[in-house]
């Protein structure tokens, strides 16, 4: 299993991260560019709880959602909606300049 803690994969994504442009054609989902690096930032600061949660995961829940999407191959399915805080079409920090939601993107990557 791929993990950030491991330098080359955590080097891959950044590399991945930089190479996007606010014209980059999305291969999954419905975010833009620039919405999804958004959203990746806004994740990584709630991971890092620099940015709150409005209620807690369940923790019943956690294990078996973190079983089946890291360690099976089952695919997640699309159309489920995400946490509105991490949407940038809802309660998520909206796109302002591409290149500073980048950077914080990556910082949080980094963090």
């Amino acid at each position: 299993m791929k993990t950030v803690a491991e330098p080359a994969v955590l080097d891959s994504l950044k590399q991945r991260l930089e190479a996007l442009t606010p014209g980059s054609e999305r291969r999954w989902g419905t975010l833009t560019a620039h919405e999804m690096v958004c959203h990746l930032a806004d994740s990584s600061d709630m991971v890092l709880k620099t940015r709150p949660r409005n209620s807690p995961s369940r923790v019943k829940r956690r294990p078996l959602f973190k079983l089946v999407g890291l360690w099976t191959p089952v695919r997640w399915p699309h159309g489920w909606r995400t946490n509105p805080r991490l949407d940038p079409r809802a309660a998520g920090t909206k796109p302002s300049e591409f290149l500073s939601d980048r950077n914080r993107a990556l910082a949080g990557l980094d963090a």
